[in-house]
């Protein structure tokens, strides 16, 4: 029924699958819709949702920490701060979802950090905004993206992570500092990075530093 809360799986291999998938089923709230904290492994299984509203801008509307590896599947994210944010060894394998829409300083779309190492499958990123990283910001990761597609995201200047330093329009699609991530089969399309005074932002499909 209707409300905005969050839920947390703490820990346990549960199924949970929307009867009539995303596009009927809509998980909202204010901060993070869904977490990971509790070093979930593949046998925690989220399927079929869409996850939208979420504005914690660093949480994002699914949150997975703490090494736990769910497995997400045919969910769309859209209209959050991040659709994703991954911290602390998390390694979640994400299938066929869809991050369109999404807003945040960086990472609007995924956000992955400290040695997360993610496989993603048959994803779309396309229509996200940032300062920098606007569909994917990546950083002490190694994230691994198999067949997904990038199309349409955009960064332009501004502060980056509530203000710790500016960004020229850094990464179109994608931003990445250190780390070993990779890309196979994977399609980029019309992404752009401006800067101020419209003059161009550096790496208009994925920054690499």
């Amino acid at each position: 029924g209707p409300g905005s809360e969050y839920l947390d799986f703490a820990g346990k291999a549960v199924l949970l699958r929307s009867t009539g998938g995303p596009e009927v089923t809509t998980l909202t709230s204010w901060d993070y819709c869904i977490r990971f904290m509790s070093g979930e492994g593949p046998g925690s299984v989220l399927d079929g949702f869409t996850v939208s509203l979420a504005y914690s801008p660093l949480y994002g509307g699914i949150q997975c920490t703490n090494g736990s590896s769910p497995t997400l599947r045919n969910l769309v994210f859209t209209e959050n701060s991040t659709g994703l944010s991954l911290d602390e060894a998390a390694s979640p394998t994400v299938t066929n979802c869809r991050f369109t829409g999404n807003s945040n300083y960086s990472g609007a779309g995924l956000r992955c950090g400290g040695g997360s190492a993610p496989t993603l499958v048959g994803c779309e990123f396309d229509g996200n905004s940032a300062f920098a990283g606007a569909a994917v910001y990546t950083y002490y990761s190694s994230p691994h993206f198999l067949d997904c597609s990038f199309r349409q995201n955009g960064v332009s200047a501004g502060w980056v992570d509530e203000g710790s330093y500016w960004s020229d329009g850094l990464g179109g699609a994608v931003f990445a500092r250190a780390g070993a991530g990779s890309f196979e089969d994977c399609l980029f399309y019309n992404n752009g990075a401006s800067s101020d005074y419209g003059y161009p932002g550096n790496g208009g499909a994925c920054y690499l530093t």
